[in-house]
């Protein structure tokens, strides 16, 4: 089927199913995963073994093509409720189907700042988990626990990176990895990871190529959020984490002695900055002709 097939698809199922759903109010988490499963099995049996990269691919700009038409019919505005949440539908596809399609995933991914400007939706279920998401945010993750969450952003992530997307936030050009949390005082994703004592999430964000230094639309950064947590596990942890991504080797308040950095990890440093400005973070690491224990240095996995 083609990608307008897919679009009149969606319109007449979610149209079908979802008429008393108000203006500005989303559809509830259990009508998406509705619409997700009755997609996903369109997808399978429309594909054949070799083609279902090829299908889910028109679903996705099936659902794209919706959004679009959807806020066009209201002069360009997103209503950010009704047709928009069929974006996350499309989202959890691309992850449940591991679509390889970047350019696809591009177009998902700005379509979704386009509205938001942020990424809050698929970040903050891996850092909070998605029940306590739905607490002080009002809406709940389209994936199922907290590991699943952190699969996905590790997905969205690296199809951001391959892009080399870039987004728009009050002149200064944000990665996806920084794009800062709107119900989170519009922290950055590390720094509230580390406020909220998830260093797997943190580490994750740093391997991508998150920023730990002062952050470009001036907020508090990472590294003064460390500051205030070196004291529980969770923040050592982070603390760790963020002194083999950095030249100099951060010393904690109150802390005598701490050691100069060596040759090795400046050289780790110099190599990581290098991938990263050509967005080739964590990926190209693996590319490097180096020892496996080596290649684990590089990519924050171990000392």
């Amino acid at each position: 089927m083609s990608g307008c097939s897919w679009f009149w698809l969606i319109r007449n199922h979610w149209k079908r199913k979802h008429t008393i759903v108000d203006e500005g109010h989303g559809p509830k988490k259990y009508r998406r995963r509705q619409l997700c499963e009755y997609l996903s099995t369109l997808i399978r049996a429309c594909a054949n073994k070799d083609n279902t990269e090829e299908t889910c691919d028109k679903a996705i700009l099936g659902a794209i093509q919706f959004h679009r038409k959807s806020k066009l019919k209201n002069n360009r505005v997103c209503l950010m409720g009704k047709y928009h949440n069929v974006l996350y539908v499309a989202a959890r596809i691309a992850f449940k189907f591991n679509l390889r399609n970047t350019t696809t995933v591009q177009q998902l991914l700005q379509e979704i700042f386009d509205c938001e400007q942020t990424f809050e939706r698929l970040v903050s279920g891996a850092i909070f988990g998605p029940k306590i998401c739905s607490a002080f945010s009002g809406w709940k993750s389209e994936f199922d626990n907290r590991n699943e969450c952190l699969q996905a952003l590790k997905y969205f992530l690296h199809h951001a990176m391959l892009a080399r997307l870039q987004f728009s936030l009050n002149g200064t050009e944000v990665r996806m990895v920084d794009v800062p949390l709107q119900t989170c005082m519009r922290a950055s994703p590390a720094t509230v990871a580390i406020h909220a004592q998830r260093p797997d999430v943190f580490l994750l964000l740093v391997q991508y190529g998150a920023k730990v230094h002062q952050l470009p639309y001036g907020l508090l950064s990472p590294l003064e959020m460390l500051d205030e947590m070196i004291n529980c596990h969770s923040g050592v942890t982070c603390h760790i984490f963020t002194c083999r991504n950095i030249a100099a080797v951060v010393r904690p308040s109150g802390v005598e002695g701490w050691p100069v950095a060596s040759l090795k990890h400046l050289a780790r440093v110099a190599i990581r900055e290098s991938l990263n400005d050509n967005f080739q973070l964590p990926v190209g690491i693996y590319l490097l002709p180096l020892p496996k224990s080596l290649i684990r240095y590089i990519s924050l996995e171990g000392e």
